[in-house]
């Protein structure tokens, strides 16, 4: 996987889509942190979800659903 990497139609053998290197970013980052006080100040947004509930939703997810959505129950 990585700058290389080609979704190709197995049937024809035609690609169907490709990674631009000057969009990719590596899946694992060191430091991933976010600041929304820019979005506080300039529209008035704050988050409803605490990050704490953030987390147990986005497990409950991954434990009821597979394969990026598909219901597994």
């Amino acid at each position: 996987m990585g700058v290389d990497e080609k979704g190709i139609d197995p049937s024809t053998g035609k690609v169907l889509i490709e990674i631009s290197p000057r969009y990719f970013r590596p899946a694992e980052v060191d430091i991933l942190r976010g600041d929304a006080s820019r979005a506080a100040k300039g529209i008035g947004w704050t988050a409803k979800t605490k990050a704490r509930e953030l987390c147990e939703l986005m497990v409950a997810y991954d434990l009821q659903y597979d394969d990026y959505g598909a219901d597994t129950r």
